[in-house]
């Protein structure tokens, strides 16, 4: 592989599995920083009630700095931040419902300086404000409820083409 190793220029892989009955932990590369984008691969098994795709602070009892909680049952995607125990109050708007029963979905989180913005399957979604200070932000928490395949972690600022040229010396 070419790439470097460090914080701003690392582009990480990684494969998840296919099971939809157990939650899955990562911890993400250097935590979060301003320009990360976590792509989330998936697929959402007819009948699937509810799932959740989490950024916390810590494996389990921490912080959870953005609950993004498909509700395919009730075509709503629930967001919220669980912040020193409490949860805050929950935002439903958004301009569509992406994660239909039986469908693949590809979801894009970008953190930027006051919010988590969000596409899924290449469109626009929603933007979730930083309630705390996002640094903090250490794992990636997929829940049980949906098929995931792959967990990408890439920062948008980096040229990938001179990195790759760079390192590779080609």
């Amino acid at each position: 592989r070419c790439v470097s190793g460090k914080r701003e220029e690392a582009m990480r892989i990684r494969e998840v599995g296919e099971r939809k009955d157990t939650d899955k932990v990562y911890w993400i590369p250097g935590g979060l920083f301003l320009g990360l984008q976590i792509i989330v691969r998936g697929r959402v098994p007819w009948g699937t009630k509810q799932f959740a795709i989490n950024i916390s602070d810590k494996k389990e009892d921490g912080d959870i700095l953005l609950h993004l909680n498909p509700r395919p049952s009730e075509g709503i995607c629930v967001r919220n931040a669980l912040i020193g125990g409490n949860w805050g109050d929950e935002e439903k708007w958004q301009p569509y419902f992406p994660f239909p029963n039986g469908k693949y979905f590809t979801l894009m989180i970008e953190v930027t300086n006051d919010a988590f913005r969000t596409m899924v399957n290449g469109k626009p979604f929603v933007n979730f404000s930083h309630r705390t200070d996002f640094r903090k932000g250490k794992f990636l928490v997929l829940r049980e409820g949906a098929v995931y395949y792959d967990v990408i972690y890439q920062n948008r600022h980096v040229n990938f083409i001179s990195l790759f040229l760079y390192y590779c010396k080609l």
